[in-house]
């Protein structure tokens, strides 16, 4: 399972619950890379056919800031989160096609991480969308990465140069 920081506020001499239950999804241990930093990887989830995240080169860095290296590898692991166990609310209105964890929590990418997953929307060729993650300094899911529909109408791609920067938990993505 992946760890997950959720902000409680305990009030003193009451009862205190959460608004429901926080569903953790199982992660795939065939999802599961060792990542060295020499080299591009890109990792692939059982379950989503099509999603493809690519990690450029000496650009993950663990959540203590050092850099991935051969001396210090790091797991990646991407799977499918179902929409019934996502842990945190969506904004209004987004009701995404997929959704994914990309593990470790905290990592930090520079170049970002590049996403490619299927037009299961049905989006026009050369349509935008956006790619969502949830911030756990605000709470809340926020619009990371801009992306399109490639000529063939087949997949939606990160922009150039745009993409996952941070492993804040989830990473959905939705139409524009």
């Amino acid at each position: 399972f992946p760890s997950l920081q959720y902000t409680v506020l305990v009030v003193p001499n009451a009862e205190n619950s959460l608004p429901g239950p926080v569903s953790l999804p199982r992660l795939n241990p065939n999802n599961s890379r060792l990542y060295y930093g020499t080299n591009d990887i890109v990792l692939t989830c059982e379950g989503v056919a099509g999603l493809k995240m690519t990690i450029k080169a000496n650009s993950m860095k663990h959540p203590d800031g050092e850099i991935v290296s051969p001396g210090r590898p790091a797991l990646l692991s991407l799977n499918q989160v179902h929409h019934d166990q996502i842990p945190m609310p969506m904004p209004d209105g987004a009701a995404p096609p997929s959704a994914w964890t990309l593990q470790p929590g905290g990592a930090t990418f520079d170049p970002p991480v590049a996403v490619e997953y299927p037009n299961m929307s049905g989006l026009a060729p050369g349509g935008a969308a956006f790619f969502l993650t949830f911030n756990h300094d605000t709470e809340r899911f926020e619009i990371v990465a801009s992306g399109h529909v490639l000529a063939d109408g087949s997949k939606i791609v990160t922009d150039p140069g745009v993409g996952l920067t941070d492993l804040s938990f989830y990473a959905p993505g939705i139409r524009g």
